[in-house]
């Protein structure tokens, strides 16, 4: 009874640099990778994080880096990471569907969202509330 194989997560074929994120685990999925390191899902291998994630968070993979405030990446499977133009543009985290500040979006959170305005541009781009007519219109 319990476990069938019970493994050593740092073993050669399962994830190198890694522990168990319980009591032990039969599978790679078990394992995770100490703060500051990530596992790379492609080879199984526990790498450095990339410049602009939390090196204080353990477990993280390719589609869960939590980023520093100030960084962004185009998607979940992405490994590159952006440092923004406006880095109070970019509120970071694990969740790329939320890393940019209410009112911004779009890559490195440069474009005003929908029924905001732009003022500005680049690192000195602000978005704010439009209170009526269009909400795309650009004040220069």
């Amino acid at each position: 009874e319990g476990n069938v194989e019970c493994r050593f997560c740092d073993d050669y074929d399962v994830v190198k640099g890694s522990t168990t994120a319980g009591n032990g685990t039969a599978t790679a999925l078990g394992c995770i990778c100490p703060a500051g390191e990530f596992r790379d899902d492609a080879t199984y291998l526990c790498e450095k994080v990339i410049e602009g994630v939390k090196t204080n968070v353990a477990g993280m993979n390719v589609t869960t880096l939590d980023l520093e405030p100030g960084y962004w990446r185009t998607k979940a499977s992405s490994r590159i990471v952006t440092k923004c133009r406006s880095p109070e543009h970019c509120l970071g985290g694990s969740d790329v569907n939320k890393q940019c500040k209410l009112g911004h979006q779009g890559p490195l959170c440069g474009v005003c969202s929908p029924g905001y305005a732009s003022i500005g541009s680049g690192s000195s781009l602000k978005c704010m509330t439009c209170s009526g007519g269009d909400a795309n219109q650009t004040i220069a």
